[in-house]
């Protein structure tokens, strides 16, 4: 069979300067005029004449991918930000599309027992993590390597671990991104990533959300505790329920009220190939535009959500002062712009035990009533969506049983595949799926 006509080639990389410098130390950036010592943050763009993304190393964030629709119009296709001090603004930026580590997702009650001592971790609330560090970087080729060692007790975690990322944009439209994190000693590792998509553009909204197709390559999803979401060791099954995915469904078909529930937060476990290699995970179509988005993985689990922790009209107090506790502080600050009376106490108190408890915030204004998007974009609920693979949550801290992403001293690879192609597309440009890779089985 003849191959469409394509002027697509891996993609060159191109490297700059995103918009200035960040402290070395994330606890400095309320008052930049006063730290010492300074980081370069860095944008890369790799670019194979069809699709565009744009990585930059503070939290190995991916700010931007462009290609075009079936019409040849080009828009960006993922939520980010203007400037890097949002991206740095853990009140602002809840993780939006930087990698998520050293373990993504929900963890409760954080105390781990490794070789009889017990370590206290900090709990994921969107200040610390891999996402809110820069990362060292080079290019070889046109391959783009991110590298982040994180010390021994970062957040808690035991082990000083070395994170290797690479991002690689090939002719046929695929972002191939290699993940490889190698510890001193044994502690937790889970991967995963957090780029959020909206295939009709970036500030499209919740109308052109709902004109999704998507499918999920799921039969399972880990079972928590209804009273306080804990998750624990057992699995249920998703046949015949709402949250059965293999067949595709339109977002905004009735009946998909639970993909846009507030506390959908179910890890999903992905039907496997045999011998554990990558994996179809998931795949989503527009089809106003065209635009078509799959996820594959080697990793056992995923969780798909739709923004639902957004701001909306319909959610928000009217709050001028108070007191936070850290989970109050959690709750709002994803929907909230705060200040603090005193930033310096605010940092320390992060930095002593990595809680904002007992500490004074002000709300800059009235509670704003979406979060300040690029080019003006207001993003609010239910604006784009996010498909992340990763383990099992929880599993090694819930059970020694489940100890699926324990790491000891050794080495640990995860792979993610995005392949970005549209349909019906004009000669111009890429007319047929990209060809999968052998070891897909497909």
């Amino acid at each position: 069979m003849k191959k469409a006509h394509c002027e697509c080639q891996d993609g060159k990389i191109t490297e700059a300067i995103y918009s200035g410098f960040c402290p070395a130390n994330e606890k400095e950036f309320s008052d930049l005029e006063r730290s010492n010592s300074l980081y370069t943050i860095k944008s890369y763009t790799l670019d194979n004449s069809n699709v565009e993304v744009v990585v930059i190393t503070w939290g190995a964030t991916i700010v931007s991918i462009k290609y075009p629709d079936k019409y040849g119009e080009v828009v960006d296709v993922v939520l980010g930000f203007d400037n890097l001090e949002d991206y740095m603004n853990p009140l602002v930026n809840p993780l939006i599309g930087c990698v998520l580590g050293r373990c993504a997702d929900q963890m409760n009650n954080p105390s781990i027992r490794i070789k009889g001592r017990e370590y206290q971790l900090a709990l994921n609330q969107g200040i610390g993590g891999f996402g809110r560090q820069n990362w060292d970087s080079h290019i070889d080729g046109t391959t783009l390597i991110l590298t982040y060692v994180s010390p021994d007790g970062e957040d808690g975690y035991p082990g000083s671990v070395l994170t290797t990322l690479k991002f690689k944009l090939t002719s046929d439209n695929t972002l191939d991104i290699r993940m490889q994190a190698i510890t001193t000693n044994p502690t937790v590792i889970n991967l995963s990533y957090g780029p959020l998509f909206n295939l009709a553009g970036h500030d499209a909204g919740e109308d052109a959300l709902k004109m999704h197709t998507i499918s999920l390559n799921c039969d399972r999803f880990i079972f928590t505790q209804d009273d306080d979401g804990t998750p624990i060791n057992k699995s249920r099954n998703i046949g015949g329920t709402l949250l059965d995915l293999r067949i595709p469904r339109l977002l905004g078909d009735e009946g998909n009220d639970i993909l846009f529930h507030q506390n959908l937060a179910h890890n999903l476990c992905v039907i496997r190939n045999c011998d554990h290699s990558l994996t179809f995970v998931f795949r989503a179509y527009h089809e106003k535009t065209g635009r078509v988005l799959e996820v594959f993985s080697n990793q056992p689990g995923v969780q798909f959500d739709t923004c639902a922790s957004f701001p909306t009209d319909n959610n928000l107090d009217d709050i001028t002062c108070q007191t936070l506790d850290a989970k109050a502080f959690d709750d709002l600050a994803s929907y909230t712009s705060f200040i603090s009376d005193n930033a310096e106490e605010c940092w320390r108190n992060e930095e002593d035990n990595h809680s904002f408890a007992n500490t004074t915030f002000r709300s800059n204004k009235l509670p704003i009533k979406f979060i300040p998007g690029k080019n003006g974009a207001k993003y609010t609920k239910f604006c784009a969506f996010g498909v992340h693979p990763q383990n099992y949550y929880n599993s090694a801290i819930v059970s020694r049983t489940m100890n699926f992403f324990f790491l000891r001293n050794s080495t640990v690879s995860i792979r993610l595949i995005i392949f970005i192609y549209v349909e019906r597309f004009s000669l111009r440009y890429c007319t047929s799926r990209p060809s999968l890779p052998p070891q897909l089985g497909l």
